[in-house]
């Protein structure tokens, strides 16, 4: 990506502050090579590590839409396209959207997933409230990553989705564009 001078932003996970997995990339000589050579298009970022086996390091935060949905591209390990940055992006096949060789596909297999524009305007812990999953089931999650996992893999989720869906086209639609209008 970098050779055809396209912006890479390398994320790494931590959960803490001076990680070996982090200075064993940022010092390996061929990440200096490539930082020296693309300083202007080539970015080293961390993110904070939330432990799904942990609940208690999970932010309370999951309300509202998801920023990073369309705003980001994950190029994974094995040079897969993936739609989310986030911790359930290898659980969630319809985030599996194609290869490395064709990053077009990022746009083109996205502009009509009615699912994603919906957890891009409103969230996905807001989408089950909404589709009528009970709260009982859901007052486990504590991050908005695990609503999306269990709104793509739950199969009462997957159904009512199917059943409900219509009903929620117009405004969602209308709140996506008023949202990107906002932004100019």
């Amino acid at each position: 990506m970098l050779n055809k001078n396209i912006f890479t932003l390398v994320t790494i996970e931590t959960d803490r502050d001076n990680s070996d997995c982090i200075n064993s990339f940022k010092f390996n000589s061929k990440v200096i090579n490539l930082q020296d050579k693309f300083q202007s298009i080539f970015y080293i970022s961390v993110n904070i590590w939330v432990s799904e086996k942990n609940k208690n390091n999970k932010i309370k935060l999951i309300s509202g839409g998801c920023e990073h949905m369309f705003n980001n591209i994950v190029i994974s390990p094995d040079k897969k396209v993936i739609s989310c940055c986030g911790l359930t992006n290898l659980k969630v096949n319809e985030f599996k959207i194609g290869d490395m060789s064709n990053v077009a596909v990022y746009r083109e297999e996205q502009k009509y997933d009615f699912l994603k524009l919906w957890i891009k305007t409103e969230g996905a812990y807001s989408i089950l409230n909404k589709i009528g999953i009970s709260s009982d089931r859901i007052s486990h999650i504590t991050h908005p990553c695990e609503a999306c996992d269990f709104l793509y893999n739950d199969s009462e989720a997957i159904k009512n989705i199917k059943e409900k869906y219509t009903e929620f086209i117009i405004p969602v639609i209308n709140s996506y564009n008023l949202q990107r209008l906002m932004k100019k």
